[in-house]
């Protein structure tokens, strides 16, 4: 018999807070919740409903009162494909393990590139500053001359080379195989559909080709190895790596992030990092395949040089945390990372074939610490007011024109009406509904359920427990 989740809601705080993207104070709110037990099933569809987790704490952005909305973004991982500068960072890191560049290289490389692009910033703006008395210059010029009329409207409008190419293969293919032109034209249409088609495949394996290249056994210069290990304290190959990888961490914190060692000791990394409300769970349908919180831990030579922590569910593979030794970066470890998770979430697809979406956190279009996320194909957001998945090309455009808005079109709407009636209550050990839940007390807590049922929503009101503690003052 399965076990039911068992949360408890944290009542959405009014007092002020510091944003951690833009450091406004006063404008950042979100509603929350503490996971004592959570399925894997029910946090795939708080997720689906733009709830993210932070240890054992759960909490949903208020978009329309944030100064930085955030929207859940996802990746369909089965389609994907990679870009020329993703490709290169693959390149780069197969180079380096085939011990083709050493890391000095690298990193000269990378110093020199950081150079160059403050040098070209610096002539960017000097460029700026006389644009302002060129463009008054080329006004008065084109005044004197007079405005260009645009394309002549009495000749025919210049056609595309692949066109005329279309059309002469058709000519040909009707003329040969006695076939009509709209025959011929269907047939030529259908075969390059059928090679576009195929060269999206061949695209697509590029990412496991490159990666699969990068095995330990098919490298001579360097030895890149990836651990997967369950982030349980009571798990003894975890506790082996613990030590690495919270000094890895903290190294990663205070270089990266600029944090005081006070501010990332061993309980915040544990508070932060290992501490889940996620269940440790198997597939019934797949029993090789177990769900859960997981550590990724990258080993070059026997050295961690990084961890990747995940949530492992049903139906997406969701990325939590990502941290590196600051000496390895010229090697773009965070790029690399995802990519490799693209890959990994394929491979259990073959085995679970639900498994298909790999979601990245939240996204921001004018935040330069999140907007990197959009930067991989098949990218969608959660539109926050339907909860319908809507292509992140679709969203750009509106983002520009406002920091919060509804993203989906459509009528489709994912966001059924609740009722806090519906919402199921542990008290004293006890399950029961909301309304007989009020027969025990006389203390009104519609409002706060209320809100809980409708940030939740409708299935997961009837599906998760909501704990509530035994004494209340109305009781005494």
């Amino acid at each position: 018999m399965k076990t039911s989740s068992i949360v408890s809601s944290i009542p959405q705080s009014n007092s002020p807070h510091r944003c951690g993207y833009c450091g406004k104070t006063g404008s950042r709110h979100a509603a929350g919740i503490w996971g004592h037990r959570l399925r894997v099933d029910d946090y795939q569809i708080l997720m689906d409903r733009g709830w993210r987790r932070c240890g054992k704490f759960l909490y949903k952005p208020d978009l329309q009162n944030s100064c930085c909305p955030l929207y859940t973004i996802r990746v369909n991982a089965l389609e994907t494909v990679i870009s020329k500068s993703q490709r290169k960072i693959l390149r780069k890191m197969q180079n380096f393990l085939q011990g083709k560049v050493t890391l000095e290289e690298l990193k000269r490389k990378s110093q020199s590139f950081e150079d160059d692009q403050r040098n070209n910033s610096k002539i960017l703006n000097d460029e700026l500053k006389h644009q302002g008395d060129k463009t008054n210059k080329q006004k008065n010029k084109s005044n004197l001359k007079g405005s260009c009329q645009g394309p002549d409207p009495t000749k025919p409008k210049c056609r595309k080379a692949k066109d005329i190419r279309r059309e002469k293969k058709v000519q040909k293919l009707s003329l040969k195989s006695n076939m009509s032109s709209e025959q011929a034209q269907k047939f030529v249409k259908e075969s390059k559909e059928r090679e576009e088609m195929e060269n999206l495949q061949k695209r697509r394996q590029v990412l496991d080709d490159l990666i699969n290249q990068m095995g330990p056994t098919l490298t001579s210069g360097h030895k890149l190895e990836v651990k997967l290990v369950l982030a349980d304290t009571c798990n003894p190959t975890f506790i082996e790596s613990w030590e690495k990888s919270y000094d890895l961490y903290k190294k990663y914190q205070i270089a990266i992030h600029n944090d005081e060692a006070d501010d990332c000791d061993s309980k915040q990394f544990k508070r932060f990092l290992i501490d889940t409300a996620l269940q440790h769970e198997r597939s019934s349908d797949y029993p090789d395949i177990e769900f859960g919180t997981f550590h990724q831990q990258y080993y070059l030579d026997g050295k961690l040089i990084a961890v990747g922590v995940l949530d492992i569910l049903p139906e997406s593979l969701s990325s939590v945390y990502f941290f590196y030794d600051p000496d390895f970066s010229c090697l773009n470890l965070g790029v690399f990372s995802c990519l490799r998770e693209l890959v990994f979430l394929r491979q259990i697809h073959s085995k679970t074939p639900s498994m298909q979406y790999y979601y990245m956190g939240l996204y921001n279009y004018d935040c330069k610490k999140l907007v990197y996320k959009g930067q991989y194909d098949q990218s969608y957001l959660l539109c926050p007011e339907t909860y319908v998945w809507t292509p992140l090309s679709k969203c750009i455009p509106k983002f520009k024109v406002t920091k919060y808005c509804r993203l989906n079109d459509s009528d489709e709407n994912n966001n059924p009406k609740t009722d806090y009636n519906k919402v199921h209550i542990m008290y004293k050990n006890l399950m029961m509904t909301y309304p007989t839940y009020c027969g025990f007390h006389c203390v009104d807590e519609s409002k706060e359920i209320e809100n809980y049922a409708t940030q939740v929503g409708l299935t997961l009101c009837r599906r998760m427990l909501l704990y509530r503690p035994t004494v209340y003052e109305g009781d005494r």
